[in-house]
């Protein structure tokens, strides 16, 4: 925020941050039993957000296991959906929104993903398609390690 005012007041080009909102229906949080603190959790909230990569995921799984013991799977799904919400920002996704058996990846017009590689992706994998709206829905019954992992892949995919 204070980047963005200070770009303003030198009269350089202010760039739109883009947000991904990712809608896959698991349980993200990190539970009272877990961490006590209201103070402590909200610092560690701050922390996870933090995350863009894999590596800093290990790092802060492995510093929550030293100081409160092996994390439980709402703490672990909120880490794995820091690094999801990083790569999907990356690469502009816009949303990601789970409906039923489906998932819904819809990007940003000015995403650095050509339609080439997308329809690349779609004649490789036929669980993948596109409708009409420019939305990719992938298939997310059966997906070994769950709707996260489904997603990630694909986005992985796309960035290749």
């Amino acid at each position: 925020m204070m980047e963005r005012a200070v770009a303003e007041r030198k009269g350089e080009a202010v760039v739109a941050e883009r947000r991904a909102t990712l809608n896959l229906g698991q349980d993200i949080r990190i539970p009272p039993e877990y961490i006590e603190s209201e103070n402590l959790r909200l610092r560690i909230y701050k922390r996870i957000a933090g995350v863009t990569s894999e590596a800093g995921r290990d790092e802060v799984r492995r510093e929550l296991e030293d100081r409160f013991g092996p994390p439980p799977p709402a703490v672990v799904n909120l880490l794995n959906y820091a690094v999801l919400k990083a790569l999907a920002e990356k690469l502009l996704v816009a949303s990601v929104d789970r409906r039923g058996d489906q998932i819904g990846v819809k990007f940003y017009d000015d995403t650095p993903l050509g339609p080439e590689r997308v329809v690349k992706l779609i004649r490789k994998r036929r669980d993948l398609r596109l409708d009409p709206a420019g939305v990719l829905w992938l298939g997310a019954k059966g997906t070994q390690g769950g709707a996260m992992e489904a997603v990630r892949n694909v986005l992985l995919q796309l960035q290749a």
